[in-house]
């Protein structure tokens, strides 16, 4: 009996301890606020008939010894022509046993031509790959290049369409530079200046193509050339490499232009794009669909350096003079830097190492100056790793659809998950880089209020000025212009705390130039020292006539232009772009409720806030736009736990109930 006893003991004690380890795991969780996004019952979790899966192709490596498995001779015909300038024939793809190795001749010739060449003046070459359905991953082309600055050697993807339908990501080198971009839909949606590499034209030189669902990235010999986001081309594809002439240029007749081609292969990666309409809870961006957080904000420059930061690089500038107070965004001062040549970045130094995991987001605006379409590289250091060579690094296009515009401020928010850190056992760093994408001189950039954030911030003690379809606590609508409706039923607003069917009227208007949304505060302005932020609730509707096709291929719709203003007495500090605040795009076909600072907004810390304003200075109708409340709120403060047991009986009174029983019951059998 004695030894079934202590069994029992045993056993009760195991669940004594599981219970306090759950216990006190759950406990220790930050209590925060519910999503800052407005759903009609759709989670990001749930499942969204709107997806599609690429499924994977198969990788292979073709080393071009012979008759090559993976690829096929492209030749032009009556119905085939893909080069005005050349035609593609069979006697220009050759093997050829060169520097003790056996490779792949392309070949540009004059000979036999007009007569052989489909009365064109050159021949030309291309092998395409026999599958014309591989995906996402990399795409490399080990050749020796044409020593010729006449002839263009190509390393592509494409996805055989013709006109809108054709799509393409190329790297192409006439030496001496390169010139890289894509094509979607017909449509060039990026394109890098010719980036001048003086590369050793006798050698073999690696071309790598990273093709992402979120990126594409052009790597030489294993080092990125620069890397570029929006509107990427979709699967599928085929792969081909290519010599051809320059139709603007001749080269001398007598001669044969040569490329030699070692291998060609292809590493496939199963990513999965998700090819949304614009009803979809994915097009908000994941901070602003996350849960709030109670946790503040970490400063890295705010007017001036944090003190734990020091600046490194000839160029910077830290508060406006004449040439740089036109780009003052809040405050007294912003980070104006040149980006140049890809050796003299812009530096910024921790006296820290920082956890590379310790931040979800790392957040600032940015301004493109005079220039903007700078092509910039944001890297991660760990100088006790090393000092010449980042251990991670995204391209700032990624995160901003449409690009870096001139004299427009975007707010920038970066995943620290994005950057994927080589050698991955690497955990921390102390530095940032801003680095151009390539050797050119781009102009000044300038960046305010760069901070590590969680996500929105949460906010409690709300005082509502819409909501219930009512304008409230003396917010007045008298100098509002144009069509504003203060109680459309067009498009219903539900919280997503409130049961279903509760709806309310909302506000609506239509976003062209004539018509502005002001409301007023009569009843005593808002004063910044006492609340934090605006919470607004947007649904936009976009109009199919303003630069949408009507066909899914489309993906080059205009941005949605409509600001956020407020008056301070008789100021009105600078406005911001909703779909600048949001990357660069704003969602339409969704309910969007945004969290906005006042400081995002350029009110100081003692502004007594008189008006909201909503304004577009478009001319042409965008669409409408409804708003569902407008509140004003207090930052929540994190929560203080004064001990283990209020924290037990407020998080966890079931744990707690069992671990009193078990103790009990325990007690009894001792």
């Amino acid at each position: 009996m004695g030894r079934y006893k202590s069994k029992i003991i045993y056993l009760l004690l195991i669940l004594l301890l599981s219970s306090s380890t759950v216990f006190s795991q759950s406990s220790s969780s930050e209590e925060e606020d519910s999503v800052s996004y407005d759903s009609e019952g759709e989670s990001e979790s749930g499942s969204d008939s709107h997806q599609v899966v690429v499924p994977c192709a198969t990788s292979f490596s073709d080393p071009l010894t012979d008759t090559p498995t993976n690829f096929k001779q492209l030749l032009t015909t009556s119905t085939n022509n893909p080069y005005p300038q050349c035609s593609l024939n069979s006697n220009n793809v050759n093997f050829d046993n060169s520097d003790s190795r056996t490779v792949m001749r392309l070949a540009v010739d004059a000979a036999g031509c007009p007569t052989d060449c489909n009365k064109l003046k050159y021949s030309c070459a291309r092998v395409n790959s026999i599958s014309s359905e591989l995906s996402f991953g990399s795409y490399s082309c080990i050749m020796r290049v044409a020593k010729s600055s006449s002839v263009i050697n190509v390393c592509s993807i494409q996805n055989g369409g013709i006109g809108d339908g054709a799509s393409e990501v190329y790297m192409k080198y006439q030496y001496p530079y390169f010139t890289l971009g894509y094509i979607t839909f017909g449509k060039q949606k990026t394109v890098i200046d010719p980036i001048r590499k003086d590369i050793d034209i006798n050698g073999y030189h690696n071309f790598t193509i990273s093709y992402r669902n979120t990126s594409v990235t052009w790597f030489l010999n294993g080092l990125e050339l620069t890397q570029r986001g929006g509107s990427i081309p979709v699967p599928p594809m085929s792969f081909y490499a290519a010599l051809i002439p320059d139709p603007t240029k001749d080269y001398n007749a007598s001669l044969v232009a040569e490329a030699l081609v070692d291998t060609l292969s292809y590493q496939s990666r199963c990513d999965q794009i998700y090819k949304y309409d614009d009803y979809s809870l994915r097009s908000i961006p994941p901070y602003y669909r996350e849960n709030c957080t109670t946790s503040r904000e970490v400063n890295i420059f705010n007017d001036t350096l944090d003190e734990d930061w020091r600046y490194l690089c000839d160029s910077y500038t830290a508060v406006p003079d004449n040439t740089t107070a036109e780009f003052q965004r809040h405050g007294t001062g912003v980070m104006a830097f040149e980006i140049q040549q890809e050796s003299k970045p812009f530096n910024l130094l921790s006296k820290k190492y920082i956890l590379i995991r310790q931040h979800k987001y790392i957040t600032f605006w940015i301004n493109g100056g005079v220039d903007g379409n700078q092509d910039i590289k944001l890297e991660l250091y760990n100088t006790k790793y090393s000092t010449r060579g980042s251990i991670a690094s995204v391209s700032l296009s990624t995160f901003l659809k449409g690009g870096l515009k001139p004299r427009t401020w975007n707010k920038v928010i970066i995943s620290m998950r994005e950057f994927q850190v080589n050698p991955s056992n690497i955990t921390t760093f102390n530095a940032f880089s801003f680095r151009g994408g390539h050797d050119e001189y781009m102009g000044v950039v300038y960046i305010d209020d760069m901070k590590f954030a969680n996500s929105t911030a949460c906010i409690n003690d709300k005082v509502a000025y819409y909501k219930n379809g009512e304008l409230q606590n003396g917010a007045d609508k008298t100098y509002s212009a144009g069509a504003v409706r203060f109680n459309s039923k067009d498009t219903p607003y539900r919280d997503v705390f409130k049961k279903p069917g509760n709806s309310t009227d909302t506000i609506s208007f239509p976003i062209i130039s004539s018509t502005s949304l002001n409301l007023n505060f009569q009843n005593g302005t808002i004063k910044a020292n006492e609340y934090y932020a605006f919470q607004i609730s947007f649904y936009y509707t976009q109009t199919s006539s303003y630069g949408k096709s009507s066909s899914e291929s489309d993906l080059d719709i205009p941005p949605l232009s409509l600001q956020v203003c407020i008056q301070i007495g008789d100021v009105f500090p600078p406005c911001i772009g909703l779909s600048e605040y949001m990357g660069g795009k704003f969602p339409s076909g969704v309910w969007v409720k945004l969290t906005i600072p006042f400081g995002d907004l350029s009110a100081w810390d003692d502004a007594e806030i008189s008006s909201l304003i909503m304004k577009t200075s478009e001319n042409n109708y965008q669409g409408k736009m409804a708003i569902g409340s407008i509140e004003v709120g207090k930052r929540a403060d994190p929560p203080i736990r004064s001990d283990l047991e209020s924290i037990a009986v407020k998080t966890l009174p079931f744990n707690f109930t069992l671990v009193l029983s078990l103790s009990l019951l325990l007690f009894l059998i001792l």
